[in-house]
């Protein structure tokens, strides 16, 4: 388990969920044989509607490569050099994301699922293999508007898009989509309220900086 804390970090949503922009046959850009990191030219991407080609040939997204919320491709194996890497997908318009919320001292967990890979060849010792990566967070609440509030009862949607940032000039942060699933509201003897928030992630955390 890897654990991540940061200082200041923004839930952001869409102002109509539906509206996605679509992106067809964008030229992300040509192999080199050596480079494995293509930035596309929107964030807020939809991991689950894109579509990447190299040299024509569909590519196999978490197989030859991820793509992170932020919007970049990462290969596997380099592209080949001079092999065009094109990709279409649908996106979230800058204008039309808000921020609904804002946090600071978050904390982030990755974890690896342990699978069991036991067998009587292995002469007693219990071995193991790695599974299925996750995420998930807490942070303590700066301010919220009733739009995000609304995401807890399924309204518009359960999705949000979340930034955590790693520097004071907020130009690297980590980003992936997310679920809120609490808001913990503590009053101490100083009357003062503490609300801590917890979500999920789903899909990867995009680590890459701008």
């Amino acid at each position: 388990m890897a654990a991540l804390k940061g200082y200041v970090g923004a839930f952001y949503v869409c102002s109509d969920i539906g509206k996605y922009s679509d992106i067809v046959d964008e030229a992300v850009g040509t192999g080199t044989g050596a480079q494995t990191r293509f930035p596309l030219d929107q964030f807020a991407v939809s991991i689950n509607d894109i579509t990447v080609k190299v040299s024509d040939v569909t590519q196999r997204q978490w197989t030859d490569y991820t793509v992170t919320p932020k919007g970049s491709i990462n290969f596997t194996t380099a592209p080949t050099l001079d092999y065009a890497v094109v990709a279409s997908y649908k996106h979230f318009p800058v204008s039309d994301m808000v921020q609904t919320g804002g946090f600071y001292s978050w904390s982030v967990d990755v974890t690896v699922d342990e699978l069991d890979s036991t067998v009587f060849a292995t002469n007693g010792w219990r071995t193991k293999v790695r599974g299925l990566q996750s995420w998930s967070g807490t942070a303590e609440r700066h301010w919220l508007d009733d739009s995000f509030l609304q995401l807890m009862k399924g309204v518009a949607s359960d999705l949000t898009f979340v930034r955590f940032y790693m520097d004071e000039t907020n130009s690297d942060y980590l980003a992936g989509w997310a679920y809120l699933t609490g808001i913990s509201t503590t009053v101490g003897v100083d009357g003062l309220a503490d609300e801590v928030l917890t979500f999920t992630g789903t899909g990867m955390l995009g680590q890459d900086a701008d």
